[in-house]
């Protein structure tokens, strides 16, 4: 709809994503840092939106088949700032009937990762549900309206 090329197509564009090997599934809870008191992190977006990601989500993909190499979602998480604050894409779309979320969107030249916030209704808030690199067709994860 919006005459984008697939990341496929502009990979060669990109830089390859630097990964820090030396996050394991030994010492990647350090990366967590909680609000003072609370039990998730906090982050802002390019423009300011503040989001949080509950303690339980982060150690929900940050453990188990998430570390494969395939996922490495352990090694990923350190990107997750930037791509909020520098994403290349950012969707917002309608996951479920009244529930929204946004994909923000990162390209490397080895992969593109998105990360997942949807609008928490319980909360009233920005909450980020996951990240993860494209593994499937960019018309599935690339959908919805274009707001950046």
């Amino acid at each position: 709809k919006y005459g984008l090329k697939k990341w496929s197509d502009i990979k060669d564009d990109y830089k390859p994503m630097k990964l820090d090997k030396s996050i394991t599934e030994d010492n990647v809870k350090e990366l967590f840092k909680a609000e003072k008191g609370k039990d998730y992190m906090g982050f802002s977006d390019y423009l300011g939106r503040k989001m949080i990601l509950p303690k339980k989500t982060f150690d929900n993909h940050t453990t188990g088949h998430y570390l494969n190499d395939e996922e490495r979602r352990h090694q990923i998480f350190p990107h997750v700032k930037d791509i909020l604050n520098n994403p290349d894409e950012v969707w917002l779309n309608e996951r479920n009937q009244g529930k929204f979320n946004s994909h923000y969107v990162k390209f490397y030249n080895d992969r593109a990762v998105i990360v997942n916030v949807h609008l928490n209704n319980q909360m009233e808030g920005l909450e980020i549900q996951t990240w993860y690199n494209l593994k499937r067709d960019d018309s599935k994860e690339r959908l919805g309206i274009k707001i950046k």
